[in-house]
């Protein structure tokens, strides 16, 4: 392909749009967030997780929820370990997971605008101009930070690797200089590993990238690199979970998606459809990605090979998560996807080998520019709603670590959502769910759980209160724990399970002390939570 400029005032230009946008939208989000709910608190309850591993990490050299106990709660070790450091020198931190969010966000952005696709967007006026700008809201960058979680990271890793594929499979805009320490097999294996240990679907793009080596050229040893750069990690996990008597992947997965009894999720075809269909902006990117491989058409045959493998990192990735992961939830698990599909298109956007470069940006830069525009709609609704999602954390979660924190210091809880609670409260924790509780989730893949075993491990623990979403856990209850309270958020639900949490404890003493303390703490609550016997 011929070399087009991406450097110099394009370059910067593009990357000085896309920044301004990013830098102002979490800028608004947090102003919003703080004047909405009174304190800035991260989207999702998850985020909290994160920061609780990271403080055992960082004071006991406990990976868990609870000192000197392992769990394997987490998804994303990596992101646990890039946290605790800041939790050694600033205890109690809550800032560090949106300023990484925030840098990763500019990285990714940096990547992007190195493409000379995004400088073709750029010199086509107006509406490439609005697409350019337009990027990191059609990615969800600015929401994904206040989610205070590892999303950005991951997208920004996935996306730098999409381009060293690009580079090693000889799919070359003129962007980089050949031969240059950036086009090293070893590279892209160390973005693919660190990948992996951030989120550890990266396996998908290993498997997609190792793919696209083979596709393009004649089998090398080094071609495997890409997959055994993410297997490895992921398989040395799993087996060090599995020496710890847990699963082969961490419970936060197996919680969320069908596994088999060796832990390892299972396929969900019948899901397929649903999951495909569950973000119109995933439905653009289906779209991109088919336009772009049947504009290869009367392209070259090498060439043809190129672009296609360079569109099948993310057709192949997209496949296998929805096959094998999840998708939604604050629109955050197929984040690295729409980006490295956007990477994907951008890349072989450009005029193919001998074709003369066009003096003007043409008509499929103004299609890939309408693309962007009709792919950030979705992110539209998503930035909008991440205040009332903030709100709702603050109401419901937030309220009840605080509330737990301060009543049963040191004591046994037992709990549905655990973020928050397992940030503020100090002692045993039960999650019913099973991602902070290792036995309870062995029951659920196995077969149930049930109030019985909610009882039995309650008097291991000592616990004497029960707080949960009234659906579906009320069914959990051990008998003889009347409900002693109850807590509803009156405003919209966005990211809550429930509108309500109610509060249960062994009958007598245990459920007076529980009544009291709640109406005592009533007072507190924020005025978008009612409250009831």
């Amino acid at each position: 392909m011929p070399a087009e400029p991406a450097r110099g005032p394009f370059r910067s230009a593009a990357f000085g749009a896309m920044a301004a946008v990013h830098l102002a939208t979490v800028a608004v989000l947090a102003v919003t967030a703080r004047a909405t709910s009174g304190t800035v608190t991260y989207a999702v309850d998850d985020a909290y997780i994160h920061l609780a591993i990271a403080r055992h990490l960082a004071t006991d050299g406990t990976f868990g929820l609870v000192a000197h106990r392992y769990e394997s709660a987490s998804s994303a070790p990596l992101w646990d370990l890039l946290l605790a450091p800041v939790q050694r020198m600033v205890a109690g931190d809550t800032l560090a997971p949106l300023l990484i969010d925030v840098a990763a966000g500019l990285w990714l952005l940096a990547t992007l605008s190195r493409l000379p696709a995004v400088a073709r967007l750029w010199r086509a006026g107006g509406l490439g101009r609005a697409a350019v700008a337009g990027i990191p809201v059609g990615l969800g960058l600015g929401p994904l930070a206040l989610t205070g979680m590892e999303h950005p990271l991951h997208a920004a890793i996935a996306v730098a690797a999409t381009v060293r594929v690009a580079r090693l499979v000889g799919l070359d805009a003129g962007w980089h200089r050949a031969g240059g320490r950036g086009d090293a097999p070893a590279v892209l294996a160390g973005l693919l590993a660190v990948g992996t240990l951030v989120r550890f679907e990266t396996l998908f793009l290993g498997i997609a990238a190792t793919v696209a080596l083979l596709v393009v050229r004649a089998p090398r040893r080094l071609d495997a690199l890409p997959v055994l750069a993410t297997a490895v990690p992921a398989g040395g996990f799993a087996l060090f979970n599995r020496a710890m008597g847990q699963l082969a992947v961490p419970n936060s997965m197996a919680a969320k998606v069908p596994t088999g009894a060796d832990g390892l999720p299972r396929p969900r075809w019948g899901a397929v459809g649903e999951r495909l269909l569950h973000d119109p902006a995933i439905g653009v990117l289906v779209a991109a990605l088919v336009w772009s491989a049947v504009r290869q058409r009367s392209a070259p045959a090498p060439d043809r090979r190129r672009a296609m493998a360079v569109l099948g990192l993310p057709a192949i990735a997209l496949g296998l998560q929805v096959l094998l992961g999840d998708i939604g939830w604050f629109e955050r698990y197929q984040a690295w996807l729409l980006a490295i599909g956007l990477a994907a298109v951008l890349l072989t956007l450009s005029p193919h080998r001998g074709a003369p470069a066009p003096p003007s940006p043409g008509r499929p830069v103004r299609l890939v520019a309408v693309g962007v525009l009709v792919a950030s709609i979705p992110r539209v609704a998503l930035l909008a709603n991440t205040p009332l999602a903030i709100t709702n954390i603050h109401e419901q979660q937030e309220q009840l670590g605080r509330f737990l924190a301060a009543t049963y210091p040191g004591e046994g809880v037992i709990v549905n959502d655990i973020g928050w609670v397992a940030w503020l409260h100090d002692g045993p924790l039960l999650d019913v769910t099973g991602i902070g509780s290792f036995d309870i989730l062995e029951h659920r893949v196995r077969g149930g759980v049930g109030p019985g075993l909610v009882e039995s491990r309650a008097r291991v623990d000592g616990s004497q209160v029960m707080a949960v979403a009234d659906d579906p856990y009320r069914m959990l209850v051990p008998p003889g724990w009347p409900r002693a309270g109850r807590w509803c958020v009156t405003g919209r639900r966005y990211v809550l399970a429930s509108d309500c949490v109610s509060f249960y404890a062994p009958a007598g003493a245990a459920s007076d002390r529980l009544r009291a303390a709640l109406e005592a703490w009533a007072p507190r609550l924020p005025p978008g939570v009612a409250t009831s016997g």
